[in-house]
């Protein structure tokens, strides 16, 4: 049997070509990623919104992934996204709060974790300078805070400047290399000079 000029078998060949053109065509494109490797169907990061700025939303954070992927599309996605919703930030803009040290002004994320050096992460997703009085000892500081006992130098007192003291005579101390302090004090059958040495009394 012929059909317009061409086998039957002919045919058939071309339909089951055809449809299974038509299948790859279809689960290619069910199958499609965006640049962060998600399928769309999969990402609901802006699945609160709706209208339009659901439609921005998706072409700007999914589509296109602007978020990690900045192009020109996306300068001109956000302002019509701010027209409609009355701000420019998407759903998917990363911010201070989120948990993700992803912007270069960011040294940390969230606010109130700790950062690598003990310290507390500030409301602007920065670290504070290290400073005295900060209750952390950083090089250059005997001891911090200033008020509390030396560390290494008890019982002498941390200074404002987070130095601890020098031992010295007259400190009322007794140091290393002393007998008494303060010098003109009583010491064990004696008096304590200048020098801190206990000297024996006469008579």
């Amino acid at each position: 049997m012929v059909t317009h000029g061409l086998p039957t078998k002919c045919m058939l060949a071309i339909v089951a070509a055809v449809a299974l053109l038509l299948l790859a065509v279809t689960l290619q494109t069910s199958s499609a990623k965006t640049p962060d490797g998600m399928p769309p169907s999969e990402e609901e990061v802006c699945s609160a919104l709706h209208g339009a700025a659901f439609g921005l939303c998706n072409a700007y954070c999914e589509a296109q992934d602007c978020d990690v992927h900045p192009r020109p599309s996306c300068a001109v996605l956000r302002r019509n996204f701010a027209r409609v919703t009355g701000s420019p930030v998407f759903p998917c803009d990363p911010f201070c709060g989120d948990g993700i040290v992803n912007q270069r002004t960011e040294e940390c994320d969230p606010p109130g974790s700790d950062c690598a050096d003990g310290r507390t992460c500030q409301m602007d997703c920065t670290c504070p300078e290290s400073a005295c009085g900060d209750g952390i000892l950083d090089p250059g500081e005997d001891c911090d805070p200033p008020g509390e006992v030396c560390p290494n130098a008890a019982p002498r007192t941390c200074r404002a400047d987070c130095t601890c003291p020098e031992p010295s005579c007259g400190d009322g101390i007794i140091d290393p290399g002393e007998q008494c302090d303060p010098p003109n004090s009583a010491c064990a059958g004696g008096f304590c000079s200048t020098t801190c040495i206990c000297i024996p009394t006469t008579g």
